[in-house]
């Protein structure tokens, strides 16, 4: 009862985070340089940050984000870390809006802002023996 309460609470704050993030960036139409141009390439990288695990945070945390192919992008923990058991995620993105590379399937959520470089990940637990998780941070 409790994981699906915190999957609910999870899900909800994710959906809040989108809708305020897309109602804000409504009004940028200029096509900057670090716009992606259409490219999810620009998403691909290591990051650090925090990943919340149920109740608990792992302070610089890192993940490494590369593509899988033009719509793909695959979502690793570091090895040898306490945050390590983590499931492997590959999340569908497209990069259509100017300034972000984001997207959302049954894997979980992904949301990269480029002039930011701030990278916002919210797997999903896929099976009995995934470790969903909660990530924000700042690529390296």
């Amino acid at each position: 009862m409790k994981k699906t309460s915190l999957k609910i609470r999870r899900y909800c704050a994710m959906m809040i985070f989108a809708l305020v993030f897309f109602v804000g960036c409504s009004k940028d139409k200029d096509d900057t340089p670090n716009s992606g141009n259409g490219s999810i390439d620009v998403a691909t990288g290591t990051f650090k940050g925090t990943i919340r695990i149920g109740t608990t945070n792992h302070f610089n945390a890192i993940l490494t984000v590369s593509k899988v192919d033009n719509k793909q992008l695959k979502i690793v923990a570091k090895s040898g870390e306490p945050y390590s058991g983590v499931t492997t995620k590959t999340i569908q993105v497209k990069a259509d809006v100017p300034g972000l590379v984001d997207g959302h399937d049954d894997q979980g959520y992904f949301a990269y802002e480029i002039e930011k470089k701030k990278l916002t990940v919210l797997t999903k637990q896929t099976s009995a023996s995934d470790i969903d998780y909660g990530f924000e941070g700042i690529k390296q």
